[in-house]
């Protein structure tokens, strides 16, 4: 894992962190060929999320590493993060916290999520888990995806 807290750069990546690896756990960080050739005990890079677009893939076959991906990693968190993010919009949470952090409160009226109709762009993985944490709101779902 990453121990910066911060994307790190490919040399960071070798001298720090995985010089006697033989398992590498990838970011976003670009795990190319160059890199791959300096960590001669590597067997498998699992990248965290669902694209493996910065793995030199051709040099990994090539050395019999294996790359995997986590595809369905980020869909919880990710609606999740929608859903708190329709909810900050309707109770207006920010703007109360800001105000009330700076001794300004006014009264103002949020909205409430039930018996909404949402529309979602998109109906995979992220957007019918974004629905069924809606449904037991009493929302009504709609979506638009061509491939459903």
């Amino acid at each position: 894992m990453n121990p910066h807290g911060r994307k790190v750069k490919p040399e960071e990546l070798i001298v720090d962190l995985a010089k006697d690896a033989v398992g590498l756990i990838a970011g976003t960080e670009s795990i190319t060929e160059e890199i791959i050739m300096k960590l001669p005990p590597l067997k498998v890079i699992s990248r965290c999320g669902v694209g493996v677009d910065n793995v030199a893939l051709d040099a990994a076959k090539r050395l019999e590493i294996k790359v995997f991906n986590t595809s369905d990693a980020p869909t919880v968190v990710v609606a999740k993060l929608t859903v708190g993010l329709i909810l900050n919009l309707l109770i207006i949470v920010s703007r109360m916290d800001r105000e009330i952090r700076n001794e300004h409160r006014q009264k103002r009226m949020g909205n409430l999520l039930c018996r909404k109709k949402i529309g979602i762009v998109e109906f995979g993985r992220i957007g019918r888990r974004v629905a069924e944490l809606l449904i037991p709101f009493g929302c009504e779902i709609v979506y638009a995806d061509p491939f459903v």
